[in-house]
């Protein structure tokens, strides 16, 4: 409690009760757009299947999506999901990291030099924005993640090309094979 998990209300975290007048640590829980992120991880556990897409589509509409929701919205992502021309070799290559979430964080500030869109305000552009983001994030893991074990771990690597057309998990395992 007290953890500032949005300036939208978007999630909210509770970590205490009280009990007459008196606070009592609680375990603690965070809920994203009402829903107990707890039990989403679960469900997706239970169901054996991944829920990138599905979360993300939460946090910017506000609601689980639907089947067909779904379906456009992976093959949004799916599209633009490439890093711009040079950008690897730039931004990861030239300065790998031990720290995936360090260059992960660095990367994406560095995407608003090549973004096309940078200047353009307005909820349609700032949501563009937003999936570009969430659609090049897993990329950006993947190849930070070669360059750190190429860099640091003496291993070999291989940069495989993003695969239009597949989910973010797909993608994942298909870029690092």
């Amino acid at each position: 409690t007290g953890v500032v998990a949005g300036i939208t209300k978007v999630c909210n975290v509770h970590g205490y009760l009280i009990s007459e007048g008196e606070r009592i640590p609680h375990d603690g829980e965070l809920t994203s757009r009402g829903y107990n992120v707890e039990s989403l991880v679960r469900g997706y556990q239970a169901e054996n299947r991944f829920g990138y897409e599905e979360v993300s589509y939460l946090l910017l509409f506000g609601h689980l999506p639907n089947q067909k929701q779904l379906d456009f919205y992976r093959q949004v992502l799916s599209q633009v999901r490439a890093l711009p021309q040079s950008f690897v070799q730039d931004m990861i290559l030239k300065a790998p990291s031990r720290d995936i979430m360090n260059k992960i964080g660095r990367s994406i500030l560095a995407l608003y030099s090549y973004d096309e869109f940078s200047q353009d305000e307005g909820l349609e552009a700032e949501l563009k924005k937003a999936i570009y983001i969430i659609a090049r994030m897993p990329t950006i893991m993947v190849n930070s993640y070669m360059a750190k074990i190429g860099t640091y771990d003496n291993q070999s690597t291989y940069f495989h090309p993003v695969r239009p057309g597949e989910t973010v998990a797909q993608s994942i395992l298909s870029t690092l094979r």
